[in-house]
């Protein structure tokens, strides 16, 4: 009569326990807003956005961009551009933060794509939670008429 007794107490905890696991990740996303060809046969750019939601505790937050490139079938490679290297930061005490990250200069045969790694700091500075997310690929094989 005990192991039932067991197993239906071991199910109810797991129950309970879900929600709190679901909710301890953090809502943050990364996509590829467009790429663009330049008018004039000019090099292409590509803007990408990164979004967060605070989460309990948060004093600021703040996202980093790295993009990468995939030319010819290569796996996808890092794209060196000093703007990337810095951390963007929120205002502080908001409730959410995107950031838009324009790159130019890109090749036209290029995909590219956007990985964006987040922080949520407390206020001390200290990591709160950590997360990171790929968008989806985007390249700009034809010019955009009128740009």
């Amino acid at each position: 009569m005990r192991a039932p007794v067991l197993i239906v107490l071991l199910l109810t905890l797991l129950a309970l326990a879900a929600p709190a696991v679901a909710s301890a990740s953090p809502s943050a996303s990364a996509r590829a807003l467009h790429c663009q060809a330049a008018a004039g046969g000019g090099l292409p750019s590509a803007d990408f956005e990164g979004h967060m939601k605070a989460v309990r505790g948060t004093s600021r937050m703040s996202m980093r961009f790295e993009v990468q490139e995939m030319v010819g079938g290569v796996p996808w490679t890092k794209v060196e551009a000093p703007a990337l290297r810095r951390w963007r930061r929120s205002s502080a005490r908001v409730a959410s933060f995107s950031f838009v990250q324009r790159v130019e200069n890109l090749r036209l045969e290029g995909a590219y794509r956007v990985v964006v790694s987040f922080k949520w700091l407390g206020r001390s500075g200290r990591v709160l939670r950590t997360a990171t997310r790929v968008s989806d690929p985007c390249s700009a094989v034809e010019p955009v008429p009128g740009t």
